[in-house]
């Protein structure tokens, strides 16, 4: 991945946007984040001095923590902008961010570290996990269940179903709300892990409720 990130600074949202600064080929997410904080800075410290520059492009050297001038413009044409058409004005306000943090899930790093260091999970489990987002999403959002319980179901055989199948745990014939049932009977250690074995194998064939098997055993 490489990124170009332009950066211009203002006092106040009604104030107009300072001069605007492109930094150039950022590989990672990490990366954007210092190189947007050094520039802020670096802006900032110019602009509480007093003194002027140009649009520019500059170089990022993250091993130092700082950036390196690569050519300068006098005019944006110069840069060949020109407005998308297509692609309207996005404003991100504090509302916006607020409900996009309370609502969305773990990214994988963040999640690497707790199965690591809360759950013990070895390394087949979390690779199973991160390496498919929406197999990701659909562990984290089942609550009140051991993880390692909810890892080894689904990264055993529900994971093994979906890799046959060429489909996503999504297209499953049970849904979610039977699959925490499933897990709950099995939390509760009253069945053999033989028998819930062959619970699961019907419910992954058939779509059938995991109550509805037990009694007809």
């Amino acid at each position: 991945m490489r990124v170009d990130v332009n950066i211009s600074i203002r006092k106040s949202e009604s104030d107009p946007l300072g001069t605007r600064v492109e930094l150039k080929n950022m590989n990672s997410f990490s990366a954007i984040k210092r190189a947007i904080e050094h520039e802020y800075h670096r802006q900032k410290d110019l602009y509480e001095s007093g003194e002027n520059f140009t649009q520019q492009t500059r170089g990022r050297d993250d091993a130092n923590t700082s950036s390196y001038l690569m050519r300068s413009k006098e005019d944006a044409l110069d840069y060949r902008y020109f407005p998308e058409p297509d692609l309207p004005p996005l404003v991100l306000d504090d509302n916006t961010l607020n409900k996009i943090n309370n609502t969305s899930l773990e990214i994988p790093y963040e999640f690497i570290k707790k199965a690591k260091d809360e759950y013990g999970f070895h390394k087949e489990y979390i690779n199973g996990l991160i390496g498919d987002k929406e197999t990701l999403d659909y562990f984290i959002s089942i609550e009140n269940i051991d993880p390692k319980i909810k890892a080894k179901w689904i990264c055993g055989p529900i994971a093994a179903w979906c890799k046959e199948n060429f489909t996503s745990i999504h297209e499953l014939k049970f849904s979610k709300e039977q699959s925490i049932k499933f897990l709950q009977i099995a939390q509760e250690g009253k069945i053999l892990e033989n028998q819930l074995k062959i619970i699961m194998d019907e419910m992954i064939n058939t779509g059938k409720d995991s109550e509805d098997i037990i009694k007809e055993k």
